[in-house]
């Protein structure tokens, strides 16, 4: 029998406390929920598409434009019209922190403008358009990156408004209670907002890469592998910098779609890039389908990129679950079930 929305709710909630942390204090997350309020008061929102041309629509101002399809990809999950997604709560410590969101609003984001967002990926929305597999490879790590870029960008911004509150009686008060000192939480956020920086010089790069590709309709710049799971009931895209030293590194990107039967995983990367790819074991053996445990790190880093089939979620093993609420330190290899253990 199906559950509602309401049991579901409570389902999760009773899972969740099981899992509750002994070590949890009520009064420093009541702080942190201080912190990250004061700094979402002064943040700037996404006010630029991620085209930012002059085709750009209504002053470039983007929409919430979904990061998978509500419609062939969402909807082949959804259950009542609703996936469960991570949510990060700052209101009640440690309550729900996944949670069923109707495939309307899940996986938005403002990162495209109207024109762009109807117009770009047409192709790949459309059944009716002729779209060939370079052109759906390329426009699904288009979407996904322009996705990733967006957050990152947004991440650097908040690390900065923290900085800049850094002499707040909100931390003054996180100090006292944690016995940590201003100066230590000063140095962390530089170092983090210095390697955002750095990550941001390459994502720029990276945009501009494949912007020129799309406006040259050079669709044959990324290419891909693919596989073919029996694991069931859920959706995923994300993309990432992978260094191979510290001179050099690549970029890919992931993206897992149900099926009839089970999940199409599709790799995607730039065709450039191929040979200084074959030079990290770990990644190969992801592209020649040794999926576990390193496609499973990745979902865990990227899991607010994550949409499960509501009984998917409810049967998956307790470990994943407390891994994915409580980011703690796992040994993935032996703690998070085997997603892609075995590909057809």
């Amino acid at each position: 029998m199906m559950m509602n929305n309401l049991e579901l709710h409570v389902k999760l909630e009773q899972l969740i406390k099981e899992k509750y942390p002994e070590h949890f204090k009520k009064e420093v997350f009541n702080l942190e929920n201080k912190i990250y309020n004061m700094i979402s008061n002064q943040l700037e929102a996404n006010s630029v598409c991620f085209f930012n041309d002059d085709k750009c629509s209504n002053n470039s101002k983007p929409i919430g434009s979904h990061l998978l399809q509500q419609n062939g990809v969402l909807s082949k999950i959804a259950i009542n019209n609703h996936v469960i997604m991570f949510r990060r709560n700052f209101s009640e410590p440690y309550k729900i922190k996944f949670k069923p969101v109707s495939i309307e609003s899940a996986s938005k984001c403002p990162v495209f403008c109207l024109h762009h967002d109807t117009s770009v990926f047409a192709p790949i929305e459309n059944s009716k358009q002729n779209c060939s597999m370079e052109e759906y490879i390329f426009l699904i790590t288009l979407r996904s990156f322009a996705d990733e870029y967006t957050k990152r960008h947004e991440d650097f911004k908040r690390m900065k408004v923290l900085y800049n509150n850094i002499n707040s009686k909100e931390f003054e008060d996180y100090c006292k209670l944690t016995g940590a000192s201003t100066e230590e939480f000063k140095s962390y956020i530089e170092s983090n907002r210095n390697e955002l920086e750095d990550m941001l010089e390459q994502y720029n790069f990276l945009r501009l890469k494949l912007l020129t590709s799309y406006k040259n309709q050079d669709y044959e710049c990324i290419t891909h592998k693919q596989f073919q799971s029996n694991k069931i009931g859920i959706a995923f895209s994300t993309t990432m910098i992978i260094p191979i030293s510290e001179e050099q590194e690549f970029f890919f990107c992931v993206n897992i779609f149900p099926n009839e039967s089970g999940s199409k995983i599709i790799f995607s990367y730039f065709r450039s890039e191929e040979q200084l790819i074959q030079q990290d074991s770990s990644f190969m053996n992801l592209l020649n389908g040794i999926l576990h445990p390193n496609l499973n790190r990745i979902i865990m880093i990227a899991k607010e990129n994550l949409f499960y089939n509501i009984q998917t979620f409810l049967e998956e093993d307790v470990h994943c679950i407390n891994a994915l609420i409580y980011d703690n330190d796992f040994n993935y290899d032996y703690l998070v079930p085997k997603y892609f253990e075995s590909i057809i």
